[in-house]
Order: structure tokens, then C-alpha cells, then sequence
């Protein structure tokens, strides 16, 4: 409910169901130009009631999902890109970078 709260930027909303609020979101992102990162998805249900299918969002978009759990649930999506797992070194740079990037802006 705050996720779509914020997307809509409405302060108090009347959803009844989940089917509501999945409508309502995609309405309100049906022409919209979105980057949205879901992090741990481990259910199709979750996937399905936060980015729908194709045409809730505008063209270009770009969703980006990650699993560890449940790299099946992406079999039906457009593609899939493996990453790699990151060795210590790697990751504490990444996590350096990370950390002076937000400092800096």
C-alpha cells in the first residue's frame, strides 16, 4: 500500500484487494518511462502483482529482478543475465564505490 501511495503520490488510498492495487498501478505507470529494481523475489506472485506484464509500463522501460532462491520464475520473462558472484575484493570495491557515490551526491 505505501509503495503504491508513493507512486501515485496520494496520501491515503482505498484498495480493497490486491487485484485493485494492481490495477491502479498500472494505470497510473501505463505511459511512464520506469527503471524499477525488485531485489530477492522469490514468488511469481509477487513479480506478477508488482510489474504485470508488458503493457503497464512505457516503451524503453527496464525491470530488473533478482533471485537466489527462484531463477524459475524468470523463465517467462524477456531475458535473463546470468551475474556472476563477486569475490571478497570485489565486492568491498563495489561497495567502496557505492558508499563515495552516495556521499558525493
Amino acid at each position: 500500500m505505501k509503495l503504491l501511495s508513493q507512486i501515485l503520490k496520494q496520501q491515503s488510498l482505498n484498495v480493497v484487494s490486491s487485484n485493485e492495487g494492481a490495477q491502479k498501478m498500472s494505470s497510473a505507470l501505463r505511459c511512464k518511462k520506469v527503471s524499477i529494481v525488485l531485489d530477492d523475489v522469490d514468488n511469481d506472485s509477487q513479480l506478477e502483482y508488482l510489474v504485470g506484464g508488458r503493457g503497464w509500463f512505457g516503451d524503453e522501460s527496464r525491470i530488473i529482478t533478482t533471485t537466489s532462491r527462484n531463477s524459475d520464475l524468470l523463465q517467462k520473462h524477456d531475458e535473463i543475465y546470468r551475474v556472476p558472484e563477486l569475490s571478497i575484493d570485489e565486492a568491498l570495491e563495489l561497495f567502496q564505490l557505492a558508499r563515495l557515490s552516495e556521499r558525493d551526491s
